[in-house]
């Protein structure tokens, strides 16, 4: 009760303290008399973000941009006090109607971070400490946190927004977010490590122009130092976007020959979690295998021993001894049904599944009489759970 009590007067203290149209207005806040905690708020009289994009999935990209310009506009206030909010999401966004346009509401400041004091009238507010969390935590929701949030790096700043934005902006677009998995992890070795599908890729059938796909990838920039410097240049290019104005040709014409190219650019790295560092032996073991087996040397004598008539099939063609594998625990609802990978049943859940370890995606195909096939993509980067409805 203690951590809730004080996230909501860490959010009553941070909103009212930025001040801006586009945050929700905190009037008051306090104890009362017998020590109960309040807030007092405006009455906002609407739908979040995300109940926008259940009813209507995607949306006209006039209307994605000037609601994103909006929550740009109330981010770059809040940066301006020094609060990074870190938790942007469309549940976190709240639409009034004024007259007939959208009028955003940023609401959910609870585990934002103060880089630094703010003053008011009263004095420095210093007890909005960022100590709520703690150093190295994941903080945010996985689909709309920054590579940088995944890792769990410590010197988190208003970046993390601008990334949020882009990926909030690209699902206003194309009715999707970037990056999908079955599970926690598999979202956060995506976020991490994989190049999202340019949005008009996505959505051909729709009208989404090449300048804002560009503006929408540059927030999405895996490095920090590829992305907008702030919300206020974000701000400026959607503008320019909104006017009809063509905005940084050159990264267009980089984006049109990334995906010419396949997605992802030459010589750019991965970046990884700390517990994959390593992998480069790893996918060095996995092709010095592979060249073994595609290109035997039939010259060379066998020095493999005979194999018994009672050794198993599995035994008997063993995993090249310097190949890492992970254990996939596959279950289903309902249980039962068949796991397939590469064309080869491997089992019937609930069921352990032995696979190489690397950093491409890997796909099991899950069948059960009566249902339709389901797949489970994920990165079989360390042991995991992986469960299919």
């Amino acid at each position: 009760k203690s951590d809730v009590v004080a996230r909501l007067l860490q959010e009553a203290r941070l909103a009212s303290s930025i001040g801006h149209e586009n945050i929700i207005d905190i009037t008051d806040f306090g104890e009362t008399h017998d020590g109960r905690t309040f807030i007092v708020m405006e009455l906002l009289d609407g739908q979040s973000l995300a109940a926008l994009l259940a009813q209507e999935g995607p949306i006209a990209p006039m209307r994605a941009g000037a609601i994103a310009r909006q929550v740009a506009s109330a981010l770059c206030a809040a940066h301006d006090k020094g609060v990074v909010h870190r938790d942007v999401k469309p549940e976190n966004i709240f639409l009034l109607r004024r007259g007939d346009r959208d009028f955003v509401k940023v609401v959910d400041f609870g585990i934002s971070k103060l880089m630094r004091p703010i003053g008011d009238e009263e004095g420095d507010i210093r007890s909005a400490s960022p100590r709520l969390t703690h150093t190295g935590m994941v903080l945010g929701t996985p689909l709309y946190m920054s590579p940088e949030q995944a890792r769990g790096d410590d010197d988190l700043d208003h970046p993390i927004d601008v990334y949020s934005v882009g990926v909030i902006l690209y699902e206003l677009v194309t009715g999707e977010v970037p990056f999908r998995g079955s599970n926690y992890l598999n979202i956060i070795a995506q976020v991490i490590s994989a190049e999202p599908k340019a949005p008009r890729e996505v959505r051909p059938d729709l009208a989404i122009s090449p300048s804002l796909e560009a503006v929408i990838l540059k927030a999405m920039a895996k490095e920090r130092a590829a992305r907008y410097e702030s919300m206020v240049a974000l701000n400026a290019d959607l503008a320019r976007v909104e006017a009809g104005d063509a905005v940084d040709v050159a990264l267009v014409t980089r984006l049109e020959r990334t995906r010419r190219s396949g997605g992802i650019r030459p010589g750019r790295p991965l970046r990884l979690v700390a517990w994959a560092a390593g992998v480069g032996m790893v996918v060095m073991a996995v092709a010095a295998a592979v060249l073994r087996i595609v290109s035997p040397d039939t010259n060379k004598p066998r020095t493999t021993p005979p194999v018994s008539a009672a050794a198993s099939p599995i035994a008997s063609a063993p995993l090249p001894p310097r190949l890492e594998t992970i254990v996939a625990q596959v279950t289903s609802n309902p249980p039962g049904a068949e796991v397939w990978w590469k064309s080869v049943k491997q089992g019937v859940t609930p069921t352990d599944i032995e696979l190489p370890k690397g950093t491409d995606q890997i796909e099991l195909t899950l069948r059960a009489p009566g249902f339709h096939d389901a797949t489970a993509p994920f990165y079989p980067i360390k042991d995991q759970a992986v469960s299919v409805t």
